[in-house]
């Protein structure tokens, strides 16, 4: 994750990224042509946060990325998301267990009917993990596109780095695409912002999930495991609301992908 916020490489690329492409010591993460989407090596700087984060991780045999399939496990966290944003909900409006789960079992039947009925894109564009009863409910859920913190990432580096050429380059896309779906969406202090998101800043956030009861949180076996996981979403989430200036995904954290497009996981 904090590879694709902070270096913006691509989830596929992040797949087959290896512990050698990462050279801290001379600054750089490498994505090689057999690993990139468009077939080109590129260099990308390893920002100061970026560079905490990986110094604290060890480094395993080949592959970066310990999941088989990363689409999944983000939507496994996702779902754990929501499961805390329904947890506050309920604590705050004191709704019982009971009725969450009569209204989740009501949600449930409402969605499969919807999903039978509607096209294959409707179904894409139904509501993410976890928030089966989020409009019937009212709380705010948390919502994923792919590809979501490399946009970001671009978004941010822009406007830390003005030269469109060199941010194309590190992103493997090109100056007009950089151009027309980044440029001045966030300013050079949000930017600053997005690129001080350190392990102890996410270890506040932890503290602050650890507050949602049990009970309405995490399955018992992945609630340890997962927060950190979870903190760090939830960290960048906060810095998301400056794209809402722009007033792309005020409610939707990832709603945009932090471009000005929503239909851009192919960038």
């Amino acid at each position: 994750m904090v590879i694709g916020a902070f270096a913006g490489v691509r989830h596929a690329e992040l797949q087959r990224l290896e512990w050698t492409d990462l050279l801290l010591d001379r600054g750089y993460v490498v994505v090689r042509a057999t690993q990139s989407k468009t077939g080109s090596r590129r260099l990308v700087p390893i920002q100061e946060n970026l560079r905490i984060w990986l110094s604290r991780m060890q480094p395993g045999e080949r592959e970066v990325c310990e999941v088989a399939n990363m689409a999944s496990a983000i939507a496994l966290l996702v779902r754990e998301i929501n499961r805390g944003r329904r947890a506050v909900w309920a604590q705050a409006n004191q709704v019982s267990e009971d009725q969450l789960k009569e209204t989740m079992k009501e949600a449930r039947k409402d969605l499969a009917a919807a999903k039978a009925a509607r096209s294959k894109q409707a179904h894409k564009n139904s509501l993410p993990p976890g928030a089966e009863t989020s409009d019937t409910e009212g709380w705010t859920p948390f919502v994923w596109k792919q590809n979501a913190l490399r946009h970001s990432f671009i978004s941010y580096r822009l406007a830390e780095n003005p030269n469109m050429a060199e941010v194309s380059l590190e992103s493997g896309t090109s100056p007009q695409m950089v151009h027309r779906h980044y440029k001045a969406l966030v300013n050079v202090a949000e930017a600053k912002e997005w690129f001080s998101i350190t392990p102890e800043v996410v270890d506040l956030r932890k503290l602050q999930l650890m507050k949602i009861p049990a009970r309405y949180n995490l399955h018992p076996g992945s609630r340890q495991s997962g927060l950190s996981c979870l903190a760090l979403l939830t960290s960048l989430e906060t810095r998301w609301q400056a794209m809402s200036s722009a007033g792309y995904g005020r409610n939707s954290v990832f709603k945009n992908c932090g471009s000005k497009r929503s239909g851009c996981s192919h960038h």
